[in-house]
């Protein structure tokens, strides 16, 4: 274990307007996609207030130099893709109605984002921590950190939470001021910190953590005896936290005080949803297969191109891409087929928000976003 490191932080400007200076996410948030798998649980699943029928219409496809290394968010009307290319990372902002790009920005390299409160949290391999203006792409504040971590950082109520070798973070997200760190027996790997339930989650390979998510005080430890690198991003729903461990096996905790209390079978995040009368559903990937399940019950099973990204829930309906550049949507509760497209290259993630699929696909020349809308709408071009 390690003690706190001070930090030093360089503040570039002063946040402009109380929309970017609210403590807490604006109740339009809720509809936006913020992070690795939509929202701060992680859960993977999000709900249109007008629905997503398909066959989903392609409203436009953009073509960026350059191949996605960081998962694509969408907030405030913008698309923000972060891609790898030869000189270096850049940062897109695009036009959510039409794929024009509103700003961009050169960024390190190997770059994770999140973000929160009017606010784009930028992280790259070399520990450089950046806040800008997500409207106008303005920098914020600027940050060093004693460490690099790869897995995205989380931004709910105010506050920046990122998982670095040795501890957990917990940053102001206005001015980047360090306000509490906490001990942890991780590598600072690939698990990017869940939020829910006023407690922040941490999981790594047999170490998983619960600490209050405003004290940083800690509420609980699973110690299952190993230490090892890696670790994979865990979920939240209804109180139970969705562990994904290749070391120490899946798990299914209660969120409140750490208690195993099942498993699933799963190779990526699961995502999870309840349908209009409050039954609760899940539906993993697992070896390629993509999975229904309800807890501790198979529900299905679907079986056509191997599946390679974790699945993303619209409105019950499961959308994953394949090896073979497919996007497919499948029932979530009965597991039914219900449309197909091909991406442009091969898909490397999927994501949902204000109304849109994005879709990120590419090789290691060029990526393509590509957004869709619900079936009834015209496409923008």
């Amino acid at each position: 274990m390690r003690s706190t490191l001070a930090l030093a932080t360089t503040v570039l400007a002063l946040l402009a307007g109380p929309s970017v200076c609210e403590a807490a996410a604006s109740p339009g948030q809720k509809h936006f996609s913020v992070t690795y798998q939509i929202d701060p649980a992680h859960d993977g699943a999000i709900n249109f207030a007008k629905g997503f029928g398909t066959p989903p219409n392609q409203l436009w496809r953009v073509t960026l130099s350059g191949y996605m290394y960081a998962k694509t968010l969408i907030a405030e009307g913008k698309v923000f893709a972060l891609y790898e290319g030869d000189g270096g990372s850049e940062i897109y902002a695009l036009d959510l109605s039409n794929g024009q790009i509103l700003w961009q920005l050169p960024f390190g390299s190997q770059i994770q984002s999140a973000y929160g409160g009017g606010v784009l949290y930028v992280m790259g391999a070399t520990g450089q921590l950046q806040a800008f203006n997500a409207g106008t792409g303005e920098p914020i504040w600027s940050q060093q950190l004693p460490a690099a971590g790869l897995a995205p950082p989380m931004a709910v109520d105010g506050r920046l939470y990122l998982d670095l070798p040795g501890a957990l973070y917990a940053f102001d997200g206005a001015t980047g001021g360090l306000l509490w760190t906490q001990p942890v027996v991780t590598n600072g790997d690939f698990s990017s910190p869940t939020v829910a339930g006023k407690g922040v989650y941490l999981a790594s390979p047999c170490q998983i953590y619960r600490f209050n998510a405003e004290t940083g005080k800690p509420r609980w430890h699973l110690d299952e005896g190993s230490q090892h690198t890696g670790g994979q991003t865990a979920a939240y729903f209804r109180k139970r936290l969705y562990v994904q461990d290749s070391q120490c096996g899946n798990a299914i905790l209660d969120a409140t005080t750490g208690k195993k209390t099942g498993t699933f079978s799963a190779s990526y995040i699961p995502a999870l949803f309840e349908d209009d009368q409050g039954t609760e559903y899940g539906v993993s990937v697992n070896s390629g297969t993509l999975t229904g399940f309800s807890p501790g019950n198979t529900l299905w099973t679907f079986s056509g191109d191997p599946i390679v990204t974790p699945p993303v829930v619209i409105n019950g309906v499961a959308f994953v891409g394949s090896s073979f550049g497919k996007v497919y949507a499948v029932d979530g509760k009965t597991g039914a087929q219900l449309w197909s497209a091909p991406a442009t290259g091969d898909i490397a993630a999927l994501t949902a928000g204000e109304d849109r699929l994005v879709v990120t696909s590419g090789d290691n020349v060029n990526s393509a976003v590509t957004v869709y809308g619900p079936q009834q709408q015209n496409a923008h071009r």
